[in-house]
């Protein structure tokens, strides 16, 4: 539920903490990790009093997990991944993720860098859950690949097999056009590479950032890339590829989703539904304004993998529904829900105010000051086009914590002001997604008006009705949903 509404403390902490994630099994039990740094602001009297302090404090990180039991609503365990670098002030950990497959596993993947070596390793656990009892193996590297291993993303393809994909550079230079694209599957109980790679060293490409989903027997990889010609021009690329399951190989060709020679691309997320529609979304920046940071816009591809050759790229007409025109997008993440609704979580900031404000086609997602705002958007399978918006412009305010939210009712709904004089506003909050009517009586039961009739999902919206066409009187307004009505009355007094 977007409200929040039983809210759990994770860690508390005087060290700084950053990237949570989470991925939950099909029993409702779930699984957090986040970065933490080994010391606080108070821990100081122990670091290295010279040149090195600020270094040390930043490297000095490890990677924390936390295992949520849905049974007694709880957070049951939390504690270090302690590997061999774990006490080390040199090494610096990051960029956790974790996720959990059908069955019951699920796999913990992060950064290992060794800055005198100019090496970054991807390590990993498996944990199981048996009815309850949870295990985990020792932390250790996926592989041993020369250089720099970063951008990993994991997926489980079935009960027990997953699949990594990250781009390595060999000699842990980004200025060196000599990385590639790598894949590796889990069996179980061991790591082994997918052959061809899936973006193999180019003299002329440096791959920056890859994004991997799988789904229903369906695999898709996007990536940006920088390529680099003879007359010193420069290209970006948004380029995707998707798994050949006839072959079991990644093929050797593209699709260019976008190119061009003064934008950058980047936050690169693919998501795929269970009815296999992709969607790819990233960011364009244009790279020679003076405005820092600049401008950036939310960018949407779609195809349907019943036709994987045929990408539409959403017109500008419809990106009103990802981004507002001022935004510049930090971090983003999307995944299909129920109904093939994609949803798409950015944490943002207004470049014109200099700060974050409240998005005109968004919700709030959380406190305010954090910058997130979540967008959902419909996308039909045969025409590839949007149908729905589900929060669309004229009707969305931020959500919050529902703190007037009876448990038992599926809708909850005020209006203000009451009297009216020319407009009344109707705030509800849905605690389901349903179809939703809401009609205004005159005291002989007769329907006055309908101000709205559609389906939405479920969160917080507001209508603004205008009561000027209404003469002085009582009124009853009645909000109906699949499974509970509420009436109220409404006075006009102008």
């Amino acid at each position: 539920s977007y409200g929040f509404l039983n809210v759990k403390t994770i860690v508390s902490e005087t060290h700084s903490i950053s990237n949570p994630k989470i991925s939950s099994f099909s029993n409702g039990d779930a699984i957090i990790t986040w970065t933490q740094n080994r010391y606080s602001l108070s821990d100081s009297s122990f670091l290295p009093k010279d040149s090195t302090f600020i270094e040390a404090y930043i490297d000095g990180q490890n990677i924390w997990y936390a295992i949520y039991q849905n049974s007694n609503d709880s957070v049951v365990y939390r504690d270090t991944l302690n590997d061999n670098t774990y006490n080390s002030n040199a090494m610096a950990e990051g960029e956790a993720a974790v996720t959990a497959g059908p069955g019951n596993d699920a796999i913990i993947s992060w950064l290992v860098e060794d800055p005198g070596l100019n090496t970054t390793d991807i390590y990993y656990v498996n944990i199981n859950n048996t009815s309850g009892n949870w295990t985990m193996t020792s932390p250790a590297k996926i592989v041993d690949l020369l250089g720099s291993n970063y951008k990993a993303e994991v997926r489980f393809v079935d009960n027990t097999h997953a699949v990594a994909v990250w781009i390595n550079d060999a000699d842990g230079y980004d200025t060196t056009a000599n990385n590639q694209i790598v894949s590796y599957i889990w069996s179980g109980t061991a790591w082994s590479a997918l052959s061809p790679e899936v973006a193999p060293t180019q003299s002329n490409v440096n791959y920056e950032e890859v994004s991997f989903d799988v789904n229903n027997g369906y695999a898709l990889v996007a990536y940006t890339a920088v390529n680099y010609v003879d007359t010193g021009i420069v290209s970006k690329t948004v380029e995707a590829k998707i798994y050949d399951n006839t072959n079991d190989i990644w093929p050797a060709l593209s699709t260019i989703l976008d190119v061009d020679t003064i934008t950058d691309f980047n936050l690169p997320s693919v998501s795929i539904s269970d009815s296999g529609l992709v969607a790819v979304t990233y960011q364009s920046i244009n790279r020679f304004t003076d405005t820092i940071p600049d401008q950036g816009q939310l960018n949407l591809l779609v195809c349907n993998l019943a036709n994987p050759n045929v990408w539409r790229a959403i017109t500008k007409a419809e990106l009103k529904f990802l981004c507002d025109t001022n935004t510049f997008v930090w971090q983003m993440a999307t995944a299909f829900g129920q109904n093939g609704v994609l949803n798409i979580l950015t944490q943002e900031t207004d470049t014109v105010a200099g700060q974050f404000l409240a998005p005109t086609n968004g919700m709030v997602f959380g406190k305010q000051d954090l910058g997130l705002v979540m967008r959902n958007v419909k996308i039909d399978p045969t025409t590839l086009t949007i149908v729905d918006a589900p929060n669309p412009c004229n009707n969305t305010v931020g959500v919050q914590q529902l703190n007037n939210y009876h448990e038992n009712n599926s809708i909850f709904i005020a209006n203000y002001p009451n009297p009216s004089s020319d407009y009344t506003i109707f705030d509800y909050v849905l605690k389901e997604s349903s179809s939703v009517k809401l009609e205004i009586f005159d005291l002989q039961g007769n329907i006055v008006d309908t101000p709205l009739n559609q389906f939405l999902y479920l969160g917080k919206y507001k209508t603004v009705y205008n009561t000027s066409k209404l003469s002085n009187g009582v009124y009853m307004y009645k909000v109906t949903m699949a499974n509970y009505s509420v009436t109220k009355k409404l006075v006009i007094a102008k």
